[in-house]
């Protein structure tokens, strides 16, 4: 229960660590207000949430294991017993760190805020002395000053200093100077966990993946890593005939485990180039989405400028954040098993649509998943007729989801997660089904499919419907299927 006398304690300790930055006995205090206390979490949320935005109104590293970096041919496959997502619940960080998950909302307000302000006005400073006697370093949200085929390179030491407490894992803005912002994506991994990344390209442009860790200090980004897909290889059907000197598909896997005593953090950023380049043409940050983001398996697509365009015609991004993509697999040191289970365990960004399916199918897709591992399902639909997605058990016929193209989400249709916790291998079955414009009935019709590309253990699909122009683009499918270590020390092996 929060009391006047406690509340008005904890507004008094609030505020005087933005004005004068508190003693080491005045932290362990405001640590102890907000022990077991819901409400004063809460209200310690809302004082430090008014504390930053008024001030941006007015206004080395820890032991840790080698990463594991594999090309397209190390794509690391076997079973794997836990998986723990970058979380927002408030037990996924320690409270020693000062409840950084009550810092999130204010730093995301202040975030969006200094998104508004000019380069000269936007600067954010949380000033937290004695919040930097409580770990060995602390990292920060970088400032952009270069953007190149290796990513984005950033000021050596940035002037929007914030403290590890404040930053939280997810999708984050970055500032670009003269008052722009960029997309970026925070990995806080615990100690004790491992990640494991797996990069996947289908773009006309030349687009690159980077990864560094936030060190902190004069050395805010570090352990750069670049996954492109530049370079001759296979061109899947649907490619656009005029992309040269691309690759497609699965062109990366980076594994990481942080065998030290504090978190430690990742940045994901992606940058392109325009589809037909000119001689002077530079390198651009990607929009970025998160597709999905569950226990399970977190999914985060990049859009860049789009096809090329008619003459006399301005690029624009067909939206189907695609052209470059990354999916996280945590990994939970313990040696414990879960428990097994009898059925699929499906998560989605989009909530499933009830169809007819037609009873008679003869073009379909089939899988099998493994015990302990995961498909990761996008679907990506370019039809001007209804289509949707039907994923099946074969052998119930259960529908596992089903699902339509949404007006407000351009061509995008939806990511789906889908894991085996079970003891027995599931076969699972992908198919597209659609209607006909000119009938008069509501009733769906199984679309045709093809292969568009295939590597081991990820397949783009294409599926044609009755326009029948062939060009199996109606609904384009990428699945990725993966197992993965049972404990950190397998993912180094």
């Amino acid at each position: 229960m929060l009391s006047s006398s406690k509340f008005e304690e904890l507004e008094k300790l609030v505020s005087e660590m933005y004005d004068d930055s508190l003693s080491v006995r005045d932290m362990q205090r405001l640590e102890e207000l907000l022990i077991d206390d819901p409400l004063a979490q809460l209200r310690y949320k809302e004082l430090v949430g008014i504390h930053i935005a008024l001030s941006v109104a007015s206004g080395g590293s820890d032991t840790a294991a080698p990463s594991d970096v594999r090309g397209t041919e190390g794509l690391l496959l076997a079973s794997r017993n836990e998986r723990t997502p970058v979380s927002k619940a408030p037990a996924a960080r320690p409270v020693t760190h000062l409840l950084p998950w009550a810092l999130a909302a204010a730093v995301a307000l202040a975030l969006g805020l200094f998104a508004l302000q000019s380069a000269e006005d936007s600067a954010l400073k949380v000033e937290s002395s004695s919040l930097a006697n409580m770990a060995p370093s602390y990292p920060a949200l970088p400032e952009i000053k270069h953007v190149s085929w290796e990513g984005p390179s950033y000021q050596p030491a940035p002037r929007d200093a914030i403290p590890t407490a404040a930053i939280f894992a997810g999708a984050i803005s970055l500032r670009l100077g003269k008052g722009k912002t960029a997309d970026g994506y925070v990995i806080c991994l615990q100690p004790g966990m491992s990640v494991d990344l797996v990069s996947t390209f289908d773009a006309t442009g030349e687009n690159s993946l980077s990864i560094v860790e936030l060190t902190g200090g004069d050395r805010p980004a570090a352990k750069k890593l670049t996954f492109h897909n530049a370079g001759e290889g296979p061109m899947p059907l649907h490619a656009n005939p005029i992309a040269k000197n691309r690759r497609y598909g699965v062109l990366g896997h980076w594994s990481e485990a942080n065998f030290g005593p504090h978190p430690r953090y990742f940045l994901l950023t992606g940058v392109h180039k325009l589809a037909i380049p000119t001689a002077v043409e530079d390198w651009r940050m990607s929009d970025m989405k998160v597709l999905i983001e569950h226990e399970n398996a977190v999914h985060i697509g990049w859009d860049d400028s789009g096809p090329p365009p008619s003459e006399g015609h301005p690029y624009r991004p067909d939206g189907d954040y695609d052209d470059l993509a990354a999916t996280l697999f945590y990994t939970s040191n313990s040696s414990d098993e879960l428990p097994a289970s009898s059925s699929l365990r499906v998560l989605a960004s989009h909530d499933p649509t009830p169809i007819n399916v037609p009873e008679v199918i003869d073009s379909a897709f089939e899988f099998e998943l493994p015990p302990g591992s995961i498909a990761l399902v996008k679907a990506i639909c370019e039809a001007r007729d209804p289509n949707a997605l039907v994923i099946m058990d074969c052998q119930t016929k259960e529908v596992v989801w089903s699902g339509t193209k949404q007006p407000a989400e351009g061509v995008y249709l939806g990511t789906i997660s889908i894991s085996n916790p079970t003891q027995a291998a599931r076969k699972l079955c992908l198919l597209a089904i659609h209607k006909v414009p000119t009938a008069t009935d509501e009733v769906w019709h199984a679309s045709k499919l093809r292969t568009l590309y295939e590597q081991p253990n990820f397949f783009i699909l294409g599926f044609e419907d009755s326009r029948n122009d062939d060009d199996f683009n109606d609904l384009r499918v990428n699945l990725l299927i993966e197992s993965a270590p049972n404990s950190v020390s397998d993912v180094l092996q």
